[in-house]
C-alpha cells in the first residue's frame, strides 16, 4: 500500500489551492505541509493565526488561571451546579472502538461456523431485535454509532468468508436512521473510495460537501423514500420492516412509521437552516460557555500542537487535515440537525464531564457515602446475585488481559457468550 500523501496547505480566500502534494511541514507548529517554500511564504498571512495561537505554547494558561478564580469543576459546592446546554442526543460513543468478538481468544481462529452478532441496548419501539441461537452469539450494549461493529468485524481473521448476520439496536432514532444511511451508502456506492469520504463526513463532519449532499439525496432518499410512500396510510405506531438486497449483502430496517418518516427528514438539509445558523447552533454546544472550564482542563493536559486542531474542530465542524482546504463543505449536515434546531452533543473527551460533575463533590459528602456502601451492599444482597443470575466466575479472563476476571453466561445451555 502506498504511503498517503498530505496536500500542500498553500490555498487562496476564493477557495483555489496548490494541488502539489506536501514535501515539508512547518518547522514551528508542524501542523501543515508545503511544497515549496514560496508556498510556505504565500500562505503565511493566514496560517500565522494558527501557527503563532497561544495554544501552541507550552505556557499557556487556562483562563481561570488567567482570572485567578475557582474553576466551576472544583467549586465548593456539595454538588458542583450544572448548566444545561445541547441537545438529547450523543454525537459519538465516549470510549474508542472496541473488538467485543475477539475470535482467537474465545472460539478460534480456526472457528469456521456462522457468526450471528447482536449489539442490543434498552428496548425501544422503533426497532426490533433478531436472535439466532443455534449460532455463535454475542450479546452487548446498546449499539450506539458502528464503530464496535466496524472494530469487531475488521479483527476477524484474514480470509474469513462465512456468513456474517448483524443486528443493532438502539434507543436513540438518530443513533439508528445515521447507522442506516452509513450502511445503505456503503452497500449502494460504486466508487468505494468516494463512500469512504461520504462516509466519514458525513458521520464527523458537521458541514459537507456537495457530492456528499448528491449520495443522500440521489440515493439514499430514494431509499427511503418508497418505505414511506408505501406505508403512508398505517398508523404511527405500527412497526415496519424492509430488506435491501446488494449482491451478497443485505440490509434489513424494522422500525415503527413514525421512526420511518424520521428517518426520511435525516437525508435532505432542514429547510431554512442555513450555513450560519448551524454553525451558531453548533459552537453553543461545542464552545457552551458554561463549559469552558471543562474544556479547558482537557486542552490543559494536551500536547501544544495537538491543543489548536482540536479547538479548530470545534470551531469549524469538518473532519480533514489541518491544512486542507475546507471551502467545499459548504452544507450543513442533515444527519447533525433537525428542523431549526441542533439536537446532538459532543461526547468522546467530553463525556467525563458529566462524571467529574458526580466525582467533584465535597470531601465530606463522599466520606458519608464510602461509609454507606458496605450497608448497601449488604441491603441489597450482591453476594446472591450470581445464583439469581445463573453465572460463574471465569478464572482465565481472555477479552480484556488486565482483568482478572469476567463473567460467563451459559445461554439455555446451547452456547456460550462473554458478556
Amino acid at each position: 500500500m502506498a504511503t498517503p500523501t498530505l496536500p500542500c496547505a498553500n490555498f487562496s480566500p476564493d477557495g483555489t489551492s496548490c494541488q502539489n502534494a506536501g514535501k515539508s511541514g512547518c518547522a514551528n507548529c508542524r501542523l501543515v505541509v508545503y511544497c515549496s517554500s514560496e508556498c510556505q511564504k504565500a500562505h503565511w498571512p493566514f496560517h500565522k493565526v494558527h501557527c503563532k495561537s497561544p495554544m501552541n505554547s507550552e505556557n499557556w494558561k487556562p483562563e481561570w488561571v488567567v482570572q485567578k478564580r475557582t474553576p466551576s469543576f472544583a467549586s465548593n459546592e456539595q454538588v458542583p451546579s450544572y448548566v444545561p446546554f445541547g441537545g438529547d442526543s450523543w454525537l459519538w460513543g465516549g470510549v474508542p472502538a472496541l473488538d467485543f468478538l475477539k475470535l482467537d481468544a474465545n472460539e478460534g481462529e480456526s472457528y469456521k461456523g456462522k457468526l450471528s452478532l447482536l449489539f442490543a441496548g434498552i428496548h425501544s419501539s422503533c426497532c426490533g431485535v433478531l436472535a439466532a441461537p443455534r449460532d455463535q452469539r454475542l450479546i452487548l450494549t446498546a449499539s450506539g454509532d458502528i464503530r464496535n461493529v466496524v472494530k469487531t468485524i475488521t479483527q476477524l481473521p484474514p480470509g474469513w468468508d462465512q456468513p456474517i448476520d448483524i443486528t443493532m439496536n438502539d434507543i436513540d432514532i438518530a443513533v439508528v436512521a445515521r447507522n442506516a444511511i452509513l450502511l445503505l451508502t456503503s452497500l449502494t456506492a460504486d466508487d468505494k473510495n468516494e463512500a469512504t469520504d461520504c462516509i466519514i463526513h458525513i458521520w464527523y463532519s458537521s458541514f459537507i460537501r456537495k457530492s456528499d449532499h448528491a449520495i443522500l439525496e440521489q440515493r439514499i432518499r430514494p431509499l427511503i423514500q418508497t418505505v414511506c410512500d408505501k406505508i403512508k396510510e398505517k398508523p404511527n405506531n405500527r412497526i415496519l420492516g424492509k430488506t435491501w438486497t446488494f449482491r451478497k449483502h443485505s440490509l434489513r430496517l424494522v422500525l415503527t412509521k413514525a421512526a420511518w418518516d424520521k428517518v426520511l427528514s435525516y437525508t435532505t438539509v432542514p429547510e431554512g437552516l442555513t450555513m450560519e445558523r448551524a454553525n451558531q447552533i453548533r459552537k453553543a454546544v461545542t464552545l457552551a460557555e458554561s463549559q469552558l472550564d471543562f474544556l479547558e482542563r482537557h486542552t490543559l493536559f494536551a500536547i501544544p500542537s495537538h491543543r489548536v486542531p482540536k479547538q479548530r474542530f470545534r470551531e469549524e465542524g469538518v473532519l480533514q487535515p489541518f491544512g486542507a482546504q475546507r471551502s467545499e463543505f459548504s452544507i450543513p449536515n442533515p444527519l447533525h440537525s433537525t428542523g431549526q434546531c441542533r439536537v446532538v452533543r459532543i461526547h468522546a473527551t467530553d463525556g467525563l464531564r458529566k462524571t467529574s460533575r458526580k466525582l467533584t463533590m465535597d470531601r465530606r459528602l463522599q466520606t458519608s457515602m464510602a461509609n454507606s456502601s458496605p450497608i448497601f451492599v449488604r441491603k441489597l444482597e450482591f453476594h446472591k446475585f450470581p445464583e439469581y443470575l445463573k453465572v460463574g466466575i471465569k478464572d482465565q479472563n481472555t477479552i480484556i488481559e488486565k482483568w482478572p476476571f469476567r463473567l460467563k453466561l451459559k445461554w439455555s445451555g446451547r452456547c456460550t457468550a462473554g458478556v
